[in-house]
């Protein structure tokens, strides 16, 4: 028996519209972002989760402890929060990296919310960084 390969989507993530990213993507329309009156705030959320779901998740600490409505469960957690980077214009490619995600029981996770912790600090610092590196190269024609 034959193994059929999976399709790739073909697409440039800064040009995608929220149509297309729930054709990509259908389950994130679970995530209740039509609440979001501001469009372009919406579209930037849905681009960090379309980012965020596809990285390779199982390679995080506690990926197995992920589970709903139970009380221990585990979410996975934007360590810079979503809300925090939009303000903060850090391209949804980076939020939605490896480098910003984690699993953290559910509680914690709702408590710490929109607030910077030290390690979210550390990301920020880290994705300005990055951003001054793009900067500096797209400056300089490279």
């Amino acid at each position: 028996m034959a193994l059929k390969k999976k399709k790739k989507f073909g697409f440039k993530l800064y040009e995608t519209t929220e149509s297309q990213i729930y054709k990509i993507m259908p389950k994130l329309k679970k995530r209740s972002l039509d609440s979001i009156s501001d469009k372009d705030k919406r579209l930037y959320y849905l681009r960090v989760w379309l980012v965020t779901e596809m990285q390779p998740l199982h390679k995080l600490r506690n990926h197995k402890k992920r589970c709903w409505n139970h009380s221990g469960c585990y979410e996975l957690d934007h360590i810079l929060s979503i809300a925090h980077s939009y303000l903060e214009k850090i391209p949804p490619h980076l939020v939605g990296s490896m480098d910003n995600l984690r699993f953290i029981p559910k509680k914690e996770n709702r408590d710490k919310s929109f607030k910077l912790t030290e390690e979210s600090h550390k990301v920020l610092r880290k994705f300005k960084k990055k951003q001054d590196i793009y900067k500096k190269k797209n400056k300089n024609g490279i």
